[in-house]
């Protein structure tokens, strides 16, 4: 009976400790694409983007940020942490410039390099 109890309280306590991580893991993941969405729609107007720019930059962002998060709360040193972030930033320009035309990508890049 004690270990009925016990394996119960213990299936309860997972539970609630998986949905607690699975709430805040939605609440982060909202939080990332709403600041992709914002950072799109300041893109927008300075590089003019047409409305399928808009999605597949907005998707760029997001996964880019999220992956970032995975990284940086990754249990791995500093400076693997900002090998693997190099790494994610050369592949998320080389898959903006396949969204942007050339001369938006020039411009894009002449903002990232303004901030």
């Amino acid at each position: 009976m004690k270990r009925l109890l016990l394996v119960l309280a213990l299936v309860v306590g997972f539970t609630f400790t998986t949905q607690a991580q699975s709430a805040s893991t939605k609440k982060a993941d909202v939080a990332i694409e709403q600041a992709a969405k914002a950072k799109v729609a300041t893109l927008k107007s300075t590089l003019d983007l047409d409305v399928k720019q808009v999605k597949l930059m907005e998707q760029n962002l997001s996964q880019f940020e999220a992956h970032k998060k995975q990284v940086m709360d990754a249990d791995i040193s500093a400076t693997a942490k900002s090998e693997k972030i190099a790494k994610m930033e050369t592949y998320r320009l080389e898959s903006v410039k396949q969204i942007l035309t050339n001369d938006q990508y020039n411009q894009y890049v002449a903002l990232l390099g303004k901030k």
